[in-house]
């Protein structure tokens, strides 16, 4: 029994012995001077999900040995700051328990050849939360500007109109050493700075400047970039000027000039174009020059003031072809600076801009009724010019690490005039014609609006104490007038009754918003985080509208007390706010609510009457983040919320500016609520350049604002606003990128999934209007350096709808929108590129006709000069001139189609000239011999 006891023991210990064996040696060595490398890091990650197993530095002796290790496939990372980084990959097994390396040569940075090479592997690291890649590790084109780099970036895409999208989420700013460039627009940083002067792409969450501060997440994060500029770079002058011309008046002039010294930056930029281009970028929402508050109608011909909660949204560009023809005036100064090693911090930004926008359109609506339908025919045309200016700062003041200041400051001027036409006709399911309009109008109108932000945050005798004190003053100013004539006939039986309109319209607005709160956090334990808060808030508006006729002697005195309004509200608030947090290594967890208690007190002064109430509300969240790794993922958030009542849909007044659809404010509207839940997970592959991500959310609302539509006998629609209970949405979504091993493809496909319910009523009669979409878009893309790169894809998109009024009209069709962009390079100088967007909507229901849509671009370049920093390029947009706007709408109660005005054929010859002084000329004229990318690999 003893002997038998001793045999066993003696084979456990030879098993732990051979599983010890298990692992990998080597020696480092310099192959310029042929002597060890002395402290390089050698680093294990296992293949399957990039994460580190092990690291060790090597010996005096330059020798290394890492065990034990599992079975499996690994990559082996040897690096040092002298030298070039060496990957390559091997495997473990019972077979194969060991592996030597022998002698790992390792190149001087400084004298390496331009051997055999691997990209985007060994140029990524993780530092916490930040992927940080090394720029010269992947291969660009000769010039290449920051957008070219990180389309070959892996687990980062770019689309057409510059828009990035970073490990599955949206880029929502990108900063230049830190520092926020031309404000919140990625594209003036990616698309103006050319990447041979960018050592780091660093890729983060940023959080909130009161969570960096005090370490208690808030849940507010945008994913950003930081482009972080190499050593000597911030020291000279860069930047670029385009000239470009071509026949029918079509031209798009720019300049960018930046200074950089140290933590200094300064830039100038112009732009003066005709093809659509209103800003550095491509965006459809533009940054600069903001349509904010104006005063004008609506796409009925209602008379309206629209201030946009985001000002600086064209919400006419919200479509997949801008509407209309565009001229634009745009410029802009940047300035930014850190001084007293940076207890002071500076950055400014100053624009303006003047857009000319030429518009015209038909449309068609179907309007759904319980028992029957009617149509609407409408024509328009218009012209408007919009001119502001927008001046934005930050002051930040850090006199030590217990101390932090932060004042933010926005101000807005504009000035928008208007001059628009319309015909409507509404015609019954009989094609009888129940009545006809025309109206011309002009308006003009003047916004003025500054934003004051103030943060004060303190840390305390005690680690993760802290309190802090943010206060919110705004204030905006609109007013305006404008000027409506118009011609309505009614045609009842066989009687026609006639309407002519002569109307002078003048209103003004003014709000004022402060707020203030304080806030407290308390480390309770280590891994328990406790904060608190009080708040108080006071909103103030006072909103006139007046509609004037004209007297005998033909002026606009006389006063429509129906059409006009006087109305004033306040509301004032008060909060209390707990939330605690507990975090472990891997995951965090953080449950609270909020409190609000608010007093509403609003007026009408024309008819003299008072609307006051109170509410409580309640607003739980709760915020769950679990980290698998340094590259995975899982968020789950769910937050109450409430919507307040516009001051217009408060408004009991008419609002016949267009008879044919007048609306009627509501006073005793209640307070909207709603809950969300979202979740989104994300896991990506470092090394094989594989990202996957999901996400999903559902969300309900109560009391929701919604339309009470009728139609009279004569044809009107009369909708006033209402509080309807219900409705709901669900969305999902998903992706996996990757790319295609010992090849240069890349695959991706992308899913979006959403239903919403939405409650309507029709002519005092309620129903419901669910509707659902589901899109598919897989894709191919293939880069192979200095010669070819391009991308196929192709969006299907299903769309039903269904309408519980009148179950007749579902509708259900699938768009196919494939795309496709290919760019060649014959020689080091020249590039050929062309692409193609093709647009299928079927025929169904209401819309009698398929709408096809291809639009064919194509371009021809070529470089001059020792360092390809002057560039010839000719291009062609739109070739077989077919860029039709178009846009089809389902939506409760009535379904549309549009098709609008957009910038169609033109060939443009554009001059490009790229320059730089100081350090950065230097760099880029070395960029043709240093540039070669990647590592040096050796395999053996």
């Amino acid at each position: 029994m003893k002997q038998t006891f001793i045999l066993c023991l003696l084979i456990v210990i030879a098993c732990f012995h051979s599983q010890a064996q298990k692992g990998i040696s080597g020696k480092i060595q310099d192959t310029t001077n042929v002597r060890s490398v002395v402290y390089a890091t050698v680093s294990v990650i296992q293949k399957s999900d990039s994460i580190l197993v092990k690291s060790v530095r090597s010996s005096q002796q330059g020798t290394f040995s890492i065990s034990p290790l599992q079975n499996g496939t690994y990559f082996i990372l040897v690096a040092h700051s002298q030298f070039i980084d060496y990957i390559d990959e091997f495997v473990i097994s019972d077979e194969h328990p060991n592996k030597n390396f022998g002698t790992i040569p390792l190149t001087n940075r400084g004298h390496f050849l331009k051997e055999v090479v691997i990209k985007n592997l060994a140029g990524i690291k993780i530092k916490g939360d930040t992927l940080e890649y090394l720029a010269d590790s992947f291969k660009v084109k000769q010039g290449a500007m920051v957008e070219d780099l990180l389309k070959v970036l892996p687990g980062i895409q770019v689309n057409a109109k510059g828009e990035i999208t970073a490990m599955g989420e949206k880029v929502e700013k990108v900063l230049v050493d830190g520092e926020e460039f031309f404000g919140d627009d990625p594209t003036v940083a990616t698309q103006n700075i050319r990447s041979t002067v960018v050592e780091k792409v660093q890729v983060f969450d940023k959080k909130s400047d009161q969570a960096q501060f005090t370490g208690f997440d808030d849940g507010n994060e945008e994913k950003t970039i930081n482009l972080k500029l190499k050593d000597n770079m911030n020291h000279g002058e860069f930047g670029k000027v385009i000239l470009g011309a071509g026949p029918n008046d079509r031209w798009q002039n720019e300049a960018m000039i930046n200074s950089f010294k140290n933590k200094r930056q300064f830039s100038l930029y112009g732009i003066m174009s005709s093809n659509g281009k209103t800003g550095l970028g491509w965006e459809d929402k533009n940054k600069y020059t903001d349509q904010g508050s104006s005063f004008g109608f609506d796409e009925d011909g209602g008379w309206i003031w629209n201030s946009n909660d985001d000002e600086d949204d064209f919400s006419s560009w919200g479509n997949r072809t801008p509407e209309g023809i565009t001229k634009s005036w745009i410029g802009g100064t940047h300035y930014a600076n850190k001084w007293l090693d940076g207890k002071h911090h500076v950055n400014t930004n100053y624009t303006f801009g003047r857009i000319n926008k030429t518009k015209r359109e038909n449309s068609y609506a179907e309007n759904i009724l319980p028992t029957r339908t009617f149509s609407t025919q409408d024509t328009s045309h218009s012209f408007s010019s919009k001119n502001t200016h927008k001046l934005t700062g930050l002051y930040e003041f850090a006199p030590d690490s217990l101390w932090q200041i932060i004042y933010r400051v926005s101000a807005r001027l504009s000035f928008d005039d208007n001059n628009s036409y319309s015909a409507t006709e509404n015609i019954n399911d009989e094609y009888f014609v129940m009545n006809q309009s025309t109206n011309n109008y002009t308006s003009d109108a003047t916004s003025r609006k500054i934003n004051n932000t103030l943060t004060i945050n303190k840390k305390l005798n005690k680690v993760g104490r802290t309190v802090s004190l943010n206060t919110i003053f705004n204030n905006s100013e609109n007013d305006g007038k404008g000027f409506l004539k118009g011609e309505n006939n009614y045609f009842v039986d066989s009687l026609t009754i006639q309407d002519v309109l002569d109307q002078k319209k003048v209103q003004e607005q003014k709000t004022q918003y402060l707020n203030a709160e304080l806030t407290f956090t308390e480390q309770l334990q280590k891994k328990l985080m406790l904060k608190t808060s009080i708040g108080v808030s006071s909103n103030a508006s006072n909103a006139k509208k007046y509609t004037y006729t004209q007297n005998n002697n033909d002026e606009y005195l006389n006063q429509i007390d129906s059409l006009s309004s006087h109305f004033d509200s306040k509301v004032f608030s008060q909060t209390l706010g707990a939330e605690i947090k507990y975090r472990e290594k891997k995951y965090s967890v953080t449950l609270g609510s909020k409190l609000s208690y608010s007093l509403f007190d609003q007026h009408d002064f024309i008819r003299n009457r008072n609307y006051n109430y109170n509410r409580l509300n309640v607003f739980p969240t709760l915020r769950f983040n679990y980290k698998f790794g340094q590259a995975s993922r899982l968020s789950i958030n769910y937050n109450g919320s409430t919507t307040q009542p516009s001051i217009q849909q408060l408004q009991p007044i008419q609002d016949n500016s267009n008879p044919l659809n007048i609306v009627i404010g509501n006073p005793d509207l209640k307070i909207g609520y709603q809950q969300n839940i979202q979740s989104n997970y994300f896991n990506y592959k470092i090394m094989t350049g594989r990202s996957m991500y999901l996400g999903a959310s559902i969300g309900n609302y109560f009391n929701n604002v919604s339309l009470n539509t009728t139609v009279d006998e004569l044809g009107r629609t009369i909708s006033q606003y209402v509080n309807l209970k219900g409705g709901g949405n669900i969305n999902a979504w998903g992706g996996y990128h990757t790319k295609i091993p010992k090849s240069n493809f890349t695959a991706k496909l992308d899913m979006n999934v959403g239903y919403r319910n939405t409650p309507i009523i029709v002519n005092n009669i309620k129903g419901t209007n669910t509707s659902s979409n589901i899109s598919i878009t897989p894709g191919i893309g293939y880069n192979k350096e200095n010669v070819m790169d391009g991308n196929i894809g192709i969006e299907f998109d299903y769309n039903s709808s269904k309408n519980s009024l009148l179950p007749s009209r579902n509708l259900q069709y699938i768009n196919v929108n494939p795309t496709f962009e290919l760019n060649v390079y014959p020689t080091k100088k020249s590039a050929l590129s062309t692409d193609f967007n093709y647009l299928y909507q079927p025929p169904i229901g209401p819309f009698t006709k398929p709408f096809n849509r291809f639009v064919w671009n194509a371009a021809a370049s070529y470089r001059f000069l020792k360092s390809n920093n002057l560039e010839l390029e000719l291009a062609i947009n739109d070739i077989l001139n077919q860029n039709k706007g178009y846009q089809r709408t389902t939506n409760n109660n009535y379904n549309s189609e549009r098709y609008f005005m957009t910038l169609g054929r033109y060939a443009m010859l554009s001059l490009k000239w790229n320059f730089s002084t100081g350090p950065m000329a230097k760099q880029n004229d070395n960029s043709n011999r240093r540039r070669g990318g990647g590592h040096r690999v050796m395999r053996r």
